[in-house]
């Protein structure tokens, strides 16, 4: 429960969490549901980042001026048993 409750309005804007959250309309429009976006489409962008971000993968190496693979140019910020 978001306290103190003399202005519950800005406490729910300002020091409230996204999970108490379960529905926004806006303009008459239900756009949020149970903490789900109604107006997008999340796995169809998802798929659009992966492919923009294999296209750029892939012309790292020819982009670069050292033509260097792209796990030489960002390294992973934390090793892991695969990048050791």
């Amino acid at each position: 429960m978001l306290q103190p409750v003399h202005d519950p309005i800005r406490n729910l804007l300002y020091a409230g969490d996204s999970r108490v959250i379960r529905s926004v309309y806006v303009d008459g429009r239900h756009v949020v549901d149970r903490g789900q976006v109604l107006s997008y489409d999340y796995p169809a962008a998802a798929m659009r980042l992966r492919e923009a971000q294999q296209r750029i993968v892939g012309r790292a190496t020819s982009l670069d001026w050292a033509s260097r693979p792209v796990e030489t140019i960002v390294l992973p910020t934390h090793q892991t048993r695969q990048s050791r």
